[in-house]
């Protein structure tokens, strides 16, 4: 084996590591915006009127940091969804 294809061997893996950490951080991003309810917050932001009591709770326990280490996790990851 040459040198050059050592080479390009150990670039290629780094390069499908680098991937596959950037789609597992990619998907986490996306469970915290399903665990903190962001399209909730935004469908309360818009025009609808009534917002559900529960997700009032659940805006509290998230600025008091009493919703759970998988919420406290995400909003340090990506901050608060309002």
């Amino acid at each position: 084996m040459a040198r050059n294809d050592l080479i390009g061997a150990v670039c290629a893996f780094v390069a499908i590591g680098l991937i596959a950490w950037l789609s597992m951080e990619s998907w986490v991003i996306a469970d915290c915006r399903n665990v903190l309810r962001s399209a909730d917050f935004a469908r309360t932001a818009g025009l609808e009127a009534p917002v559900p009591a529960e997700l009032l709770e659940f805006r509290s326990r998230l600025e008091a940091g009493t919703a759970g280490p998988e919420a406290a996790s995400c909003v340090s990851r990506i901050g608060l969804p309002f």
